[in-house]
This record gives structure tokens, C-alpha cells and sequence, in this order.
């Protein structure tokens, strides 16, 4: 069987590396439009459905956030995960530290996005899996998060839909993950 791991020079497989060892595919996807002007304590600015995910799986999951500054101090963001299981208990998966532009005397439009693996191989049968964002500020500047960052309001094609309620300024997850045999 082959295991997926990530390492300095991004993602290898140890072991045999033939189909039948790697098993099946999927993705999850979800966004949101919401606003959130985000303070001094830890709020809630995202949330997944409960997806539903095959046993033995592992999986990557990608989180990406627009944040705008509306001061001119240094600003910045901090960002703290959970996940949940069958929609169990939140289990925190810890906060990115520090993140997006310092821009001191500026109004910053800036972003995060997270990676996180997630090895389930331990379940035998069939799960959901949920996450929960949340966002707090670096000092005593709010944020703004979502379509309230407001780079939709700048030119015509960077604010057109790609698809479905695809809007690639707003937040939004996926989750690429594959089965094992």
C-alpha cells in the first residue's frame, strides 16, 4: 500500500505506487458570500457542510479567505481551524499564527489560504466530516472577510462568476481526498 506524505519538497508516496494500492478520488467543495468584520476575539467566519466521506480515506483540505483592512494601521489576521466527525465535538486543529500583509498607512485587500492533511484510515465505515473557521485580528484593527472586501467593485471580468456559485473572491474549501483498499 502506498501512504501519501508531505514533506519539504511537497507531496511523495512511500511504498507501491499501482492503482490498486492508491484507491479512489473525490472532492468536496463549499464557499461562502457571507461578511464578517472581525475583532478582538476568536468569530466564527466559516463553516462546511457536513460532508459525506468513504472509510479509509486521507485527504487535503484547502481553505482560502479574502481579508480586507479598513484602517491604516498595521492590521493582520490569525486563523484557527476545527473538524468535526458525524457531527461530533469540534477538535481543534490549532491557529496559522500570524497572518496576511502588515501594511502600515495602507488599506489592505490581502488573503489567506490554509492546507491541511487529515488521515482517516482508521475508519471503517462510511463518515461526514465538517469544518469550522474562525478568525480573530493581529491588533486593535478589525477585518473584513467574504464579498465585504469589496474587490468586486473594480472591473467588470474580475468580478464575473466562473461557473456555478463559483465567485473566486469569497471564501471558500475544498477537500481532495482518496480512498485506500
Amino acid at each position: 500500500m502506498a501512504d501519501m506524505v508531505l514533506g519539504p519538497e511537497g507531496f511523495s508516496y512511500s511504498g507501491s505506487t499501482n492503482n490498486k494500492d492508491i484507491g479512489q478520488p473525490f472532492y468536496r467543495r463549499a464557499g461562502s458570500t457571507n461578511n464578517y468584520n472581525v475583532g478582538g476575539s476568536w468569530t466564527n467566519i466559516f463553516q462546511s457542510p457536513d460532508w459525506s466521506i468513504p472509510k479509509k480515506s486521507q485527504l487535503v483540505m484547502n481553505f482560502r479567505v479574502p481579508i480586507r483592512q479598513n484602517t491604516t494601521g498595521w492590521g493582520g489576521a490569525y486563523i484557527r481551524t476545527y473538524y468535526r466527525v458525524n457531527s461530533g465535538g469540534w477538535v481543534d486543529c490549532g491557529n496559522s499564527g500570524y497572518t496576511t500583509a502588515m501594511g502600515s498607512g495602507k488599506y489592505m485587500i490581502s488573503g489567506h489560504d490554509q492546507m491541511q492533511t487529515f488521515d482517516f484510515l482508521n475508519k471503517t465505515s462510511d463518515f461526514t466530516l465538517g469544518f469550522l473557521v474562525q478568525g480573530t485580528h493581529y491588533d486593535s484593527q478589525n477585518f473584513d472577510t467574504g464579498g465585504d472586501h469589496d474587490i468586486n467593485t473594480g472591473d467588470g471580468a474580475a468580478n464575473t462568476a466562473i461557473g456555478v456559485n463559483s465567485h473566486p473572491w469569497w471564501m471558500y474549501m475544498t477537500i481532495n481526498g482518496w480512498t485506500r483498499p
